[in-house]
């Protein structure tokens, strides 16, 4: 590839990258929140004191990840500033995706000595459909913000050992440290330092050793805090397994996993074109690596940045190598520079290798970037229009019709009807009905309270129903209730209740206390009123727990009686660490029973002056 010489042509290098990064990944900025940004977007309103606002920062969440500056404070801020409008959410994205692609074009073409070469790099990079994902959903932030703390931190290490200059290091150091704020993946920083120094620099290779026992250090005290959040398909595992999530991620890398959902084409050229890829980069490794260290260099940023997610094999998502591909660009940049200086036919196979990989990645991109704007708007248009209910509709208990699969896992999985104050937001029974299993939702009752319930409240005036359909929202309350009582006739009162919902005080007798963030306490005895239909096999079963505090008064015994008569064996309680499933037998079926639960003792916490016995959770014949 040629110099490029004059300073104007040199920034048009640097801007045409981000020009492309603004036309492929446009719909991106005009997506609104799904998934995990509602839980995100929760946590502003999880804090009023210092201390409390510390653990919303910093404690485990999300299977052990502790990102307080790339989860907890971006969405806490943002919401702060702009509430649920998505744009500067995404805007920042784009912005900090743009700083990204002008530091490897800069460091690409310092690694490679050609200004042309930084320009491919940026270019194939910003290319890559692994993007598409963290350029259109906000909860992914991480990954573009990783890239930035590390390019930046190794652009700093690398006029370090270019100029010689302190500063530098201590530049490099303090992003590199602000990094674990970021994505646990910045571990990997020290690795790339070195590889850099062994290729590039080796007397400033010890520079860079220093900082292991940084990444050492944060490994140690993160798995020792967040103790047993890695479990299911986040569990840990080392072994032949490793080499097949290996070459999964490299497919991902260099053929987009999505192309198939937006293009009808024969999966063998999917097959023949990774093939050629993997053949092409290869090839260059062997025959060209020792005169050509920035390619080298491209392979190991790759085989370093993706270590941690081999240790995942069940849970392979596509945009986990965002950072690793940053690798990959750079080595086939340095492969089509060293392709320039050849034969024609070698610079046009380079240059059809190219294309063959951009144009398809680029539109894989694009299009999921699309898509991703269009499911999103639904999303929007459900969340808006309940918000736009009058205040005489808000203050109900609302059930929602046309909540399908991917409605329910892209919105109400993580509720954001709090995010507007509603707290009183569920699914219509028949709708829940019809979900299907889902990760842990094998039982969506938390969602949709029994039909019965929902019944009651629509015919005393609490409840609504509504029907949301073609992207609008229609009041069906009166057939809905219709539908209701036919059905209710046979079924009578429910089977299952849950006392911290205000839904079920009707059913609450004597002996109760107040709701208290979505959970209640009973009193030294409480009583309830239940369905006492039951099969062969059931018992009544009380989901229940103590407070941490009144361990001192532990052990408890719970007993149960249903018109005076006790039902089973008291049962003792020993700890108040965990919950329990108190389980009681049932009498012979009937319509309804009234149930009353007492302990052996109550506790106080002065000043509190309540005798408070069990949280209960959940009451349920199963």
């Amino acid at each position: 590839m040629e110099q490029i010489s004059t300073k104007w042509q040199r920034l048009v290098l640097l801007l045409l990258p981000l020009a492309l990064c603004t036309v492929v990944y446009w719909h991106g900025l005009n997506c609104w929140f799904i998934q995990d940004d509602f839980a995100w977007l929760g946590l502003k309103d999880e804090w009023k004191t210092f201390p409390e606002l510390l653990r919303t920062l910093f404690q485990p969440m999300a299977q052990g990840t502790i990102r307080p500056i790339s989860e907890r404070a971006y969405f806490m801020v943002f919401r702060e500033l702009f509430d649920l409008n998505a744009f500067p959410y995404h805007l920042i994205v784009f912005l900090t995706q743009f700083a990204n692609l002008i530091l490897l074009n800069t460091i690409a073409a310092r690694l490679t000595n050609s200004s042309m070469a930084g320009f491919v790099a940026a270019t194939l990079w910003c290319l890559n459909s692994v993007l598409a994902g963290p350029m259109s959903w906000t909860s992914s932030y991480n990954q573009i913000l990783c890239s930035f703390v590390i390019l930046l931190a190794f652009y700093f290490f690398h006029q370090y050992t270019v100029t010689g200059l302190r500063k530098y290091y201590v530049w490099q150091w303090i992003i590199f440290l602000v990094g674990f704020g970021v994505l646990e993946e910045n571990v990997v920083y020290p690795a790339l330092a070195v590889a850099y120094s062994m290729l590039f620099a080796r007397k400033y290779a010890v520079s860079a050793l220093c900082m292991f026992p940084a990444s050492i250090l944060y490994a140690v005290v993160h798995n020792a805090y967040s103790k047993g959040a890695h479990q299911g398909i986040y569990a840990v595992e080392f072994g032949p397994q490793t080499i097949t999530t290996l070459l999964k991620y490299w497919t991902y890398s260099v053929w987009p996993s999505k192309l198939d959902s937006f293009v009808v084409y024969d999966p063998r050229v999917a097959t023949f074109m990774i093939g050629a890829f993997s053949l092409a980069i290869l090839s260059f490794l062997v025959l060209q690596n020792w005169k050509e260290p920035a390619a080298l260099f491209g392979m190991a940023w790759f085989l370093i940045a993706i270590e941690p997610y081999l240790l995942l094999p069940n849970r392979i998502s596509a945009y986990y190598p965002v950072v690793p591909t940053i690798g990959l660009s750079l080595l086939a940049a340095s492969a089509m520079q060293w392709a320039w200086g050849k034969s024609v036919i070698t610079r046009a196979v380079t240059l059809v290798l190219a294309l063959s990989f951009a144009i398809p990645s680029s539109y894989a991109a694009w299009a999921e970037c699309r898509e991703a704007r269009v499911r999103s708007q639904v999303v929007k248009n459900l969340v808006m229009s309940i918000d736009r209910l009058s205040d005489n509709q808000r203050t109900r208990h609302i059930f929602l019709q046309g909540i399908d699969d991917e409605l329910f896992r892209q919105a109400i999985h993580n509720s954001p009807f709090r995010l507007l104050r509603l707290q009183h937001v569920y699914i219509a029974p028949s709708d829940a009905q019809k979900l299907t299993p889902w990760n842990e939702f094998k039982d969506y009752s938390a969602f949709s309270p029994p039909e019965s319930v929902v019944l009651q409240h629509l015919e005393n005036g609490s409840g609504i129903v509504l029907r949301f359909e073609n992207l609008r929202i229609t009041n069906v309350t009166s057939a809905y209730r219709a539908v209701l009582r036919q059905r209710i006739k046979d079924n009578g009162l429910p089977q299952r209740i849950d006392p911290g919902d205000v839904l079920f005080q009707d059913y609450l007798k004597d002996g109760w206390h107040q709701i208290e963030d979505q959970h209640r306490w009973m009193s030294q005895q409480a009583s309830f009123t239940i369905s006492g239909k039951h099969g062969p096999g059931q018992a009544l079963h009380i989901d229940a727990m103590c407070a941490t505090e009144q361990q001192v008064d532990a052990p408890f015994l719970m007993t149960a009686t249903i018109s005076g008569k006790t039902i089973g064996q008291p049962i003792r309680i020993d700890r108040c660490d965990s919950e329990v499933d108190l389980s009681f037998p049932l009498p012979s079926p009937s319509e309804q029973i009234e149930v009353t639960l007492s302990l052996n003792k109550a506790s106080k916490f002065p000043p509190d002056t309540r005798a408070l016995g069990l949280v209960i959770r959940r009451i349920e014949i199963r």
